[in-house]
């Protein structure tokens, strides 16, 4: 008996250690001191924008007598308030802005932790890090004292409580964690049976309230409900920010003297999105034990569908367990389909099953009287989320998470502050695979707006309809983001609110990568992503704001990592910002279509603003009026790093021109181009105002090219000549790779860079050589080989044939079958 007691404790304890902070499961996770300033200052080199970009830029402004200094005349104009220092140093150091993209996509990627993106999502909202220091975090899984003290008790009566006096002891302790949960007093609704513990390893009251516990105590500890006495008419106008219709349940109320926006910044959500990242955490560690169980019992368990006769309100299908409290209920329920119904659920787990959920599902709402922490856990099946508003992954005062797993073909319907929406708080979906639906009207799919809302889909051909505000949006003090992690996906806003007066006939859309500040309330915005990952087909569509652009002291981010992508708009975006705020697209590779007919967008901006709009590879079709434009002091960038592009417009003056003390840049570095204006020519550098230019890179040329270097046409070809060459081999050359193993496109790729190592002024050819050739070697005197080339000299042709024809000093590359040859003639 002693020995079972002992196992039955030790199970208990691993959940405790489990669920304790600063284990083993924030190791990979950046601490605090790495992430001390909001982005990188100035230029920094990465992969969206690289060195050999900058010297590009910087050549490209040296055309139109600038340099990149040039780029960071002041553009804050206001002192608002709630402005972010991410957005004033994106105004002001333009070529801060990839980077600082980079650096988010990083971050936000959907293999990334929760403690990550929670850590950079306050980081660009420039909240405080202590927080997250490990004092901190320690704090969070330190038990109250009485109970703390009951534990220890326990473990004193091992020998005489038996095993059953233990569970029951132990469920009696960890039933008062229940008032951080539900508000009081857990009573039983469905008493677990052998199941239920089968499930958890132990008592699921015990094994639940032990791992969340952490989660509850983050928030519960930082943040007085009570001290916000005007938080109920924080819930009557926060929603107003997503102009939502309806208000947050049980809001009434108005400000009379304190402002709104002063209120909702006396939220503390530093602890809400600690609380946050602990929760999500602590749900995907208890879906790998609770899955692990399932799979240990095997297929032929038909136990694990529950109990199907049972008297929990709004619950059609099997129960494990279920118990409520004042705040609601907690139901574990069963691997059959299930359907969940009612606004009152504060969490649910549900094991399997093609599931229903109509209500508000996954929504903390923190005022006194109401679960500050809800959260949905699904474990597998085809499920329906049927919503109305403030549901899916909603955080007002608090956090709302849903997780749903297994990789079904889920259907989402919401309308408001839904599918992951942080409004003074933390809100997050996720799912991890399948061909999802998502559907919602405005504030939802990675919404932000004094809080964070993420919507994280990691795999699936998945579709995203919304109508204005989704599809990573940020208002005030907001981050807001979606992240896709793979699949053919498409992605639609608009068709709902006309953009009267200015359009009869066209409609609002304000979303996919898309913030706003208030400009008329003379606040500043907030941050806003939408990463699509992975090398899928996808297709944008959105109307008037949208695809990586911003408004008023804001940022707007759009990232797509691959795939031959799809981007339409009416106007405003495509890496477009618009007064005083910095929009930027990146599309790192694939053939792509790009269409905004009326600008402002394609790397275009408008009023003290900055555009960027990078496509790092492929051949691609840009449609549309402002590519690279900049209007009235603005900097607008478009920039095309490879293949074969087309640029068509129907405003001559819109391609790499703008208006009004503007910088305008057009840069293609490579391929051959198509231009619709018939004054700007390929490869040639077409400037078209004072600080414009459309930058279409001559065949070879790079800046600090040695122009001696390259080939000329020569009268005759000469009786000898002498050469040297770097040989660049690659396996089954029959050359010995003396400097590493490599591809035959391995070898391309480094022969290309060799050579313009070569080519640039100043080079110094002997030490290339020397790091690079894999030729037999060198001669007695320790100089590398040089060859007599001649017309009957016996060398491969290849190599012999671009000898005769070079110039001295010139250099050039040939193939042979021993590999690629960088040539220079020596005499």
């Amino acid at each position: 008996m002693g020995k079972r007691v002992l196992v039955s404790l030790l199970a208990v304890a691993l959940i405790f250690l489990a669920s304790r902070p600063g284990t083993a499961q924030d190791a990979q996770n950046p601490t605090p001191e790495e992430a001390t300033e909001p982005v990188p200052k100035g230029f920094q080199p990465g992969s969206f924008l690289t060195q050999e970009d900058f010297e590009h830029i910087e050549a490209a402004l040296g055309c139109i007598n600038l340099t990149p200094k040039d780029l960071e005349y002041n553009k804050v104009l206001r002192d608002d308030a709630y402005r972010l220092k991410v957005c004033d140093q994106s105004l002001n150091d333009p070529l801060s802005v990839p980077r600082t993209a980079e650096d988010a996509a990083k971050a936000f990627s959907a293999n990334s932790t929760p403690t990550w993106r929670s850590m950079k999502a306050g980081e660009l909202l420039g909240l405080p890090h202590a927080r997250w220091q490990p004092d901190e975090l320690r704090k969070d899984g330190k038990y109250p004292d009485g109970i703390q003290r009951k534990i220890d008790d326990n473990w004193k009566k091992l020998d005489e409580l038996g095993l059953e006096g233990v569970r029951e002891l132990e469920k009696k302790v960890y039933a008062q964690f229940a008032e951080y949960l539900v508000g009081g007093t857990a009573k039983d609704l469905v008493v677990a049976d052998e199941i239920g513990t089968k499930v958890f390893s132990s008592d699921p009251l015990v094994a639940l309230m032990a791992r969340i516990f952490p989660s509850l105590n983050a928030y519960a500890r930082t943040v007085d409900q009570n001290s916000l006495v005007e938080s109920r008419a924080l819930g009557v106008w926060a929603p107003s920010m997503f102009e939502a219709p309806d208000t947050i349940p049980d809001a009434e109320g108005e400000f009379e003297d304190a402002s709104p926006f002063d209120t909702a910044a006396n939220v503390d959500l530093p602890g809400a999105f600690v609380s946050g990242c602990r929760l999500s955490m602590t749900l995907s560690d208890l879906s790998t034990q609770l899955l692990a169980a399932i799979r240990s019992a095997g297929s032929s368990d038909t136990s694990f569908v529950g109990l199907t006769t049972h008297d929990v309100e709004g619950v059609t299908g099997g129960v494990i367990c279920a118990f409520d409290g004042p705040w609601g209920r907690v139901v574990v329920g069963g691997d059959g389909p299930n359907v969940y119904e009612g606004d009152d659920f504060v969490a649910i787990i549900d094991l399997g099953g093609d599931d229903t959920y109509r209500g508000r599902v996954a929504s903390g709402i923190g005022y006194p009287g109401r679960p500050a922490i809800s959260f949905v856990l699904d474990l597998a099946g085809d499920d329906r989320y049927l919503g109305d508003d403030f549901t899916q992954g909603f955080g007002f005062l608090g956090v709302g998470i849903l997780h749903d797993l297994g990789g079904g073909d889920d259907v989402y319907k919401s309308r408001f502050c839904a599918q992951g929406c942080g409004l003074c708080g933390y809100g997050e979906l996720y799912d991890d695979g399948g061909d999802d639906t998502y559907t919602t009207d405005s504030g939802s799919q990675g919404a932000g707006c004094f809080g964070y809302g993420q919507l994280t889909d990691k795999s699936g051909n998945d579709v995203y309809r919304g109508c204005r505000y989704t599809q990573g949006f940020a208002q005030v003090m907001g981050v807001g983001v979606l992240t896709d992690g793979a699949g053919n996906d498409l992605y639609y806003a608009g068709g709902k609110y006309l953009h009267q007066p200015l359009w009869n006939d066209r409609y609002q859309s304000l979303s996919q990568g898309f913030a706003i500040g208030n400009r008329y309330g003379e606040t500043g915005g907030g941050v806003a992503l939408l990463l699509d990952e992975g090398d899928g087909n996808d297709v944008y569509q959105a109307d008037i704001y949208g695809q990586g652009s911003s408004y008023w002291y804001s940022l707007g981010m759009l990232v797509d990592t691959g795939g031959n992508d799809t981007y339409t708009l009416g106007q405003y975006g495509q890496g477009g910002g618009i007064h005083l705020s910095t929009g930027i697209l990146v599309d790192l590779k694939g053939n792509d279509t790009y269409s905004n007919p009326y600008g402002v967008g394609l790397g275009g901006a408008h009023d003290w603003a900055v555009g960027w709009l990078i496509d790092r590879a492929g051949d691609d079709l840009y449609q549309g009026n402002g590519q690279g434009q900049g209007l009235n002091f603005a900097v607008g960038v478009l920039m095309d790093c490879a293949g074969n592009d087309s640029h068509s417009t129907n405003h001559a003056n819109s391609i790499g021109k703008g208006t009004n003390n503007d910088i305008s840049l057009l840069l293609d570095f490579a391929g051959t181009d198509v231009y619709g204006p018939t004054d700007v020519v390929d490869g040639k550098f077409n400037r078209r105002g004072e600080h414009q230019i459309v930058y279409d890179v001559p065949a070879g040329w790079f800046p600090g090219l040695d122009e001696s270097t390259l080939p000329t046409k020569q009268e005759s070809v000469p009786e000898v000549v002498v050469v040297q060459h770097i040989l660049i081999a690659w396996d089954g050359t029959g050359v010995d790779t003396q400097k590493a193993k490599r591809t035959k496109d391995e070898a391309a790729s480094l022969a290309q860079d060799v050579l313009k190592l070569a080519r640039k002024k100043g080079a110094d050819w002997n030490q290339l050589q020397t790091d690079y050739n894999e030729d037999s070697g060198v001669d007695g005197d320790g100089a590398h080989n040089e060859y007599k080339a001649t017309p009957d000299a016996r060398l491969v042709k290849p190599f012999k044939d671009l000898a005769l024809s070079l110039g001295v000093g010139q250099i050039d590359i040939c193939e042979s079958k021993f590999g690629y040859h960088i040539i220079k003639r020596i005499e």
